[in-house]
């Protein structure tokens, strides 16, 4: 009788050591898992703030980008004025062409930052065909010239006009890509480097 209960006794300690153990176990594994969903959360938390400061300094970015040919146009409806007051109308019509190219290029560039909108919140979606490739770097370039030439760059577009070059792409989308690339290639020109 004894024996018996010593060895109930044992085993009864020995079934109390080892949920002992599993709760140490789990309470380990908890920690664990706390810790990673605290660090998580912190990495979320960065990620957010970095994405956050990301797209505030697009949105300035994008204003300022605005905010040039818009006062391009401002400038050039102005002078256009006074050539025509002053009797002067081949220069009035010189001038309108070249607001009506600030008014292009203000209208590509708000529709830039509709699309960049619109492709972040998933909206966008390809509409793929065959087109000329040249013919839209032209009407891309087109609205450019005067950013360019205001910055003292020549722009100068250049490839075998005997043949056409096809693509097939997203000619608004190509056309966004394109018009940064040469946008910020005139805003961003290293004037001690000549060419």
């Amino acid at each position: 009788e004894v024996g018996r209960a010593r060895r109930e006794t044992f085993a009864g300690e020995r079934q109390l050591s080892d949920r002992n153990l599993r709760l140490a176990g789990w309470e380990r594994d908890t920690r664990v898992k706390t810790a990673a969903l605290v660090k998580a959360k912190d990495e979320l938390r960065s990620l957010a703030e970095r994405q956050n400061l990301a797209k505030s300094r697009f949105l300035a970015d994008a204003a300022h980008d605005l905010r040039q040919p818009m006062q391009a146009l401002t400038n050039l409806l102005g002078a256009a004025r006074h050539a025509l007051a002053a009797g002067d109308p081949a220069k009035c019509d010189e001038l309108l062409d070249m607001a009506e190219d600030a008014s292009r290029l203000t209208r590509n560039s708000f529709n830039a930052v509709l699309d960049i909108s619109r492709l972040e919140s998933g909206f966008v979606q390809a509409d793929y065909a065959n087109f000329d490739l040249p013919a839209l770097i032209e009407e891309v370039a087109a609205p450019l010239r005067l950013p360019a030439d205001e910055r003292g760059i020549d722009l100068r577009l250049c490839w075998n006009r005997d043949r056409r070059i096809l693509v097939r792409s997203d000619r608004h989308l190509l056309g966004r890509v394109i018009a940064n690339l040469l946008s910020n290639a005139i805003k961003y020109r290293d004037p001690a480097k000549a060419g």
